[in-house]
């Protein structure tokens, strides 16, 4: 792999200046003060429920945890590095979020300190290497990245993607071919961390682009085949952990030129956020349709995207510094212009965190040209770049503060976009977290009357949150309605009629939940976890035999599933097989180490086995897994007193009678009449 290189236009030396150090110390420290209010911010209802507080992989380091997570797709996303970080955190913390927190931000200065070295190796100026930092560092548009627990595979993957980068830069120079290794080896562990990374091969094209390497030499090209290998196969799987989880939009309402316009409306609304970071928000609606088409004031975007390429093109005349950005740029954000439709939000602050830097090559190049051309006025422009800094600053603090908890995050959507259905759906499941059922149902009216054409998803999710707070008869009103509005070829549909019969069995009304579940497996495309459900009914309408088949069916089908292994436990456990029923739960608790009730019915049929100390372990450990967990208060409190030990045996209960058990409600006065 040994290629002369040609001169670059730039100098490459640079001296060790101890000022340079300090200020960048001082930048640092102000991007930990700029992200501060994150460090005591909650999780969100928005991902990071499934990614953190509810992911079983992440709470035990194991053979079986590891493999799961470098072979199976995480809410449609494949990222294995970014899952072995979280299971770090929460090795460390548990659930405690600032522990999360901590680890981006810590990340993300990392990624501000790269950004220095990697500039400063591209840039004969260690001025221009500190200001970019600086803007990396303190742009508001970089604190969803940061701000947002289960986006931890931006700030993370960002790392290996610089420092690959910076090996690159060195390997150009040096031609060794360990730091040719070092580049290969930190480009597959940014692309294992976030698929984005797939980026990567465009950008080293870039960099011998501004280092005047002969790109379509045979050597310089062979060079970048191992890299477009990976980013293909990686991009593919990619593409199918988003099918899998039907992320990506079938019957797309934008044809292909209308895609085209939005893509142009995104880069340039990228670019002037980047620029002039107002109204950021966690969410962008799509624009609305006029009739049948995009409102033709959006094809101005496209007019914008060629002047802005033409302009850029015209510069390569005087110097290759403008189109090297434009290029780092645009190859690092092509990916998620929606060119393929994916999600349900037209952009997002999260891609723009490694694009940006393209962008702010540019602004800084631009401003130290203005200060040298009008050297009469420089302190008075330094003074200003000093006053657009410190704005970034205290515009990263504020919205680092709109991160600290769901109804903060998306009152601050409603209030940008107050007639975005989306944003009152996601304050609505905000809502109910925060016990506020008049709010969320407020918001999912406000919902259904925005947004006509998901009917079926609000009344969905309405009605499940009224069969949350048993309200049965309304959560049967709300699925009913649903399911007439619902599309029965997508899979949703099957799994409202699940869902409706789930409230059916509620109300003991097994003909009716039976007749929804014969429904939900006749349709086109039938729920995943409908066996699963099936087999909770049947175990439900004391169908035993047939609830173990449907269960069995279930754990083939999902070896992994904690919840059939569970269920299928209590179906032995009911059946008098005691055996069998404690493998099962053993195994539910071996795939999630925290999974409260199963430790409960493995406290019980321990003490059906007589263990009865080992039982009263278990039933702690159900406790720890889960404190609000009331049955396993009264099931201590029940063996406690059988064994005669009685100091806690009324703590236990009261705790348990405060959160809800009722069933042995007259024998808990029995034993402590207080």
């Amino acid at each position: 792999m040994k290629t002369q290189v040609a001169q670059p236009e730039i100098a490459h030396t640079h001296t060790h200046d101890l000022v340079t150090w300090i200020h960048l110390g001082y930048v640092l420290v102000f991007t930990f003060f700029a992200y501060s209010p994150t460090l005591s911010a909650a999780f969100l209802n928005w991902d990071d429920v499934p990614y953190v507080v509810e992911n079983p992989v992440i709470r035990q380091w194991s053979l079986l945890n590891i493999k799961r997570i470098f072979t199976e797709y995480t809410f449609g996303n494949y990222h294995p590095l970014t899952i072995l970080s979280l299971s770090v955190d929460y090795a460390l913390g548990k659930l405690n979020p600032q522990l999360y927190h901590c680890t981006n931000i810590l990340l993300h200065l990392g990624n501000t300190a790269l950004v220095f070295f990697l500039v400063r190796k591209l840039s004969p100026s260690s001025q221009t290497a500190l200001i970019c930092a600086i803007l990396f560092g303190l742009h508001p548009i970089h604190v969803e990245s940061v701000a947002w627990i289960a986006e931890r595979k931006d700030v993370l993957y960002t790392f290996f993607y610089f420092w690959a980068l910076i090996c690159y830069v060195r390997y150009t120079r040096e031609q060794k071919t360990s730091l040719y290794v070092y580049t290969l080896a930190l480009f597959l562990l940014s692309i294992l961390s976030k698929a984005m990374a797939v980026s990567l091969p465009l950008i080293l094209l870039a960099i011998d682009y501004l280092l005047k390497r002969k790109i379509f030499s045979r050597t310089v090209l062979l060079e970048k085949v191992p890299f477009f290998l990976l980013a293909l196969f990686f991009g593919l799987v990619a593409i199918w952990a988003q099918k899998a989880s039907q992320s990506i939009v079938e019957n797309d309402p934008w044809n292909f030129a209308e895609r085209i316009v939005l893509a142009s409306y995104a880069f340039v609304q990228y670019l002037i956020k980047l620029l002039c970071p107002i109204q950021l928000s966690a969410i962008y609606p799509y624009p609305e349709k006029s009739g049948q088409w995009i409102p033709l004031i959006y094809v101005a975007y496209v007019l914008a995207v060629l002047l802005v390429g033409g302009l850029v093109l015209y510069s390569v005349r005087f110097t290759r510094t403008y189109l090297f950005g434009f290029l780092f740029f645009t190859a690092s954000i092509c990916m998620v212009l929606q060119l393929l439709p994916v999600g349900r939000f037209i952009m997002a602050d999260r891609y723009a965190y490694i694009p940006s830097l393209g962008v702010f090559w540019i602004m800084v190049v631009c401003f130290q040209k203005i200060v040298s051309g009008f050297s009469s006025h420089r302190k008075f422009i330094i003074g200003l770049g000093f006053v657009y800094l410190a704005l970034l600053a205290a515009g990263t603090y504020r919205q680092s503060t709109l991160w600290k908890d769901d109804l903060s995050l998306w009152n601050d959507a409603v209030q940008q976009y107050p007639d975005f259905s989306e944003a009152y759906n996601l304050r609505a499941h905000a809502r109910i977290k925060h016990n506020d059922t008049v709010g969320a149902y407020a918001d999912f009216d406000k919902c259904i009357v925005l947004n006509g054409d998901n009917k079926a998803g609000y009344y969905g999710s309405r009605a499940g949150i009224k069969a949350s707070v048993k309200d049965y008869v309304g959560a049967l009103k709300d699925y009913s309605l649903a399911i007439s509005f619902a599309d029965t070829t997508k899979m949703y549909a099957s799994s409202l009629y699940i869902n409706r019969g789930a409230v059916y069995a509620e109300l003991k009304n097994f003909s009716a939940a039976f007749t929804d579940f014969e429904r939900a497996e006749h349709l086109p495309i039938v729920d995943p976890d409908f066996f699963l459900n099936r087999g909770i009914l049947f175990l439900e309408s004391e169908k035993y035999t047939e609830a173990i088949a449907d269960l069995n069916h279930a754990i083939v089908r999902e070896p992994n599933s904690k919840e059939a292994y569970y269920h299928r436990a209590e179906v032995y456990y009911l059946q008098g097989k005691g055996h069998m029923a404690l493998q099962d739960c053993n195994q539910a608790i071996k795939i999630d180490p925290a999974y409260a009730k199963a430790y409960n019915l493995r406290g019980l049929l321990e003490v059906k086995i007589e263990q009865f100390q080992k039982a009263l372990s278990t039933f702690s450990d159900a406790i720890e897994a889960d404190p609000l967990l009331a049955e396993a208060y009264y099931n201590r409190a029940y063996l406690n007193q059988s064994l005669g030990l009685t100091e806690t045996v009324c703590e236990d209960m009261k705790q348990a009678y405060k959160l809800g058990y009722r069933s042995e409600a007259a024998y808990m006065q029995q034993i402590c009449p207080n």
